[in-house]
């Protein structure tokens, strides 16, 4: 494995005026989704052991089913 892709991080927190918010990463819009979803659990929940455990089942998630106009819409509906 390279170096980039060990020090890849799905998600960071940024500033933001009114709430928390996160950049979110992925090489296919599957890992965008993927890691927003790390991303939001882990922010809202903040327990990293969680968190790990959440990462080890998404394989084992079903499938959702979204309809929305622009795919910012998606991911806010996701």
């Amino acid at each position: 494995m390279n170096d980039k892709m060990t020090n890849f991080v799905p998600f960071k927190e940024v500033a933001h005026t009114a709430d928390l918010a996160i950049q979110v990463f992925g090489k296919t819009l599957q890992d965008l989704f993927q890691n927003a979803y790390l991303g939001y659990y882990s922010i809202s929940l903040n327990n990293i052991k969680f968190i790990q455990k959440l990462s080890n089942a998404i394989s084992a998630l079903k499938n959702f089913y979204f309809s929305e106009p622009t795919l910012e819409d998606l991911l806010v509906s996701f």
